[in-house]
């Protein structure tokens, strides 16, 4: 649980920052925003199986609607210069908690 509650405040945090909606990842990553809403409240992780792919979307999105000030913040929290270090920063992160999470479940 505590995985899945990680993911969940990175993605929102990362929302946030970029000043992203729910509706407009969700329109981005083609998902209905029930399984966003899902995400950021902790309900739900992405599935394992599309994890990557859709972390991938996530982060490309995130970074690509982020103003020139939020950039140069995510750029600096993630030690970063470029925005596809950036990108994969992210992308690492957030794989790293998904699968925690999927690994802690199997376990319970």
């Amino acid at each position: 649980m505590a995985e899945k509650n990680r993911f969940s405040r990175l993605l929102k945090h990362l929302l946030a920052v970029a000043e992203m909606k729910n509706y407009t990842l969700a329109q981005q990553l083609r998902y209905d925003v029930s399984y966003i809403s899902k995400w950021t409240s902790g309900q739900m992780i992405p599935p394992e199986k599309y994890a990557k792919k859709i972390l991938q979307g996530i982060s490309q999105s995130v970074v690509d609607s982020c103003s020139p000030e939020a950039l140069a913040h995510l750029r600096q929290n993630y030690q970063v210069e470029a925005p596809e270090d950036l990108k994969l920063a992210i992308l690492d992160l957030s794989l790293i908690h998904i699968l925690r999470a999927h690994e802690t479940a199997a376990n319970l």
